[in-house]
């Protein structure tokens, strides 16, 4: 019993980064790929191609290759507040998420700019907080 406990908690611990180096935890199993599923991926899909006419994609996209700080409004705004007005649209608008945590914001972000923006920067919370000061 105690060993299957151990083993649940180590496995736990890993899952969220907590038992290992960050860098070593796959970015599938990140806090980042977990929020992406769960709020973006029904829009912009699990590959990031979005849905032609209803949602853009974001894989490729320049804007998520691009600076981290746009990347950050965009999830805290919402594009209409961020974009400039010439942009495309969509069917649906994605909603501002303003009351995710800062190391919620950085996750996806992070997840995002690495899995669609071929190895982007990391985000951190601290760049998430000073964006979001700066609105």
């Amino acid at each position: 019993m105690i060993m299957k406990y151990l083993f649940a908690f180590s496995a736990a611990g890993l899952a969220a980064g907590l038992c290992a180096d960050p860098a070593s935890v796959p970015l599938s199993k990140t806090k980042g790929a977990k929020l992406y599923a769960q709020s973006c991926a029904s829009c912009h899909m699990a590959d990031g191609a979005g849905i032609p006419g209803v949602q853009p994609g974001i894989a490729g996209s320049p804007v998520a290759a691009g600076d981290a700080a746009t990347v950050i409004k965009l999830i805290l705004q919402g594009p209409a507040a961020v974009l400039p007005p010439p942009r495309p649209h969509y069917d649906n608008e994605m909603p501002a998420f303003v009351n995710w945590s800062d190391a919620d914001v950085a996750a996806v972000s992070t997840y995002i700019r690495q899995k669609f923006a071929h190895g982007a920067s990391v985000v951190t919370p601290e760049e998430v907080a000073a964006v979001r000061a700066a609105k």
